[in-house]
């Protein structure tokens, strides 16, 4: 019959070239090769088969497939990897109905910039506003990170993201935010971080 395979989608991926896995069985007259396309390009390598999967574990009675596929490296498109199984009896995976991986390469740290702080002492009767820009076209996360005297001193509220959106997940590359400490808290040394993640976990 023809080949049977399972696989996961996949989307933001930090490297240019992704390493992936599949699983894939033939409970007829087995499996012969799993070969993969990217990006249609026609050239079709073959997969490193592994052993089969026992009873109890995910895709129980398939076999375990793994491969590195090399790609461009473009970030503004998405890229896909078509898989193709082929049994002993030359039964392959119709091509409509191929399973087919689909991500996108993101090998760029989000990037913070123009930061704006006292640099002297204040009053602790004073506000505190840092302000700063970050540029990340594919941000996921943003998290503050604050520390008064040393000690972690859980953070309040939500960064204001001034422009060009007031939320996190704005695709915008760049936006400026800012963070206030207020009078009531300030009394002391602060530290406060800035930790951006992209999507593919940069």
């Amino acid at each position: 019959g023809v080949p049977d395979t399972t696989n996961t989608n996949l989307y933001w991926y930090p490297a240019q070239n992704i390493n992936f896995e599949l699983y894939a069985k033939d409970e007829v007259s087995g499996l012969s090769n799993v070969t993969y396309e990217v990006d249609g390009d026609g050239n079709k390598a073959g997969m490193t088969q592994g052993a089969v999967q026992a009873a109890g574990q995910p895709y129980e009675g398939f076999n375990k497939y793994t491969a590195t596929a090399v790609t461009d490296g473009n970030d503004s498109v998405a890229h896909t990897i078509k898989v193709i199984a082929t049994d002993k009896a030359t039964n392959a995976t119709a091509d409509a109905s191929a399973p087919v991986i689909t991500f996108r390469v993101d090998t760029v740290k989000p990037v913070f910039s123009n930061f704006r702080y006292p640099t002297t002492p204040v009053p602790n009767s004073d506000n505190v506003s840092i302000t700063g820009e970050l540029t990340e076209n594919n941000l996921a996360s943003f998290e503050v990170i604050t520390k008064r005297n040393g000690e972690d001193t859980p953070f309040e509220g939500t960064p204001n993201f001034i422009q060009p959106s007031n939320t996190a997940s704005s695709t915008a590359a760049q936006r400026q935010f800012s963070y206030t400490v207020t009078a009531a808290n300030n009394d002391g040394e602060w530290t406060v971080t800035f930790k951006a993640t992209d999507k593919a976990g940069n």
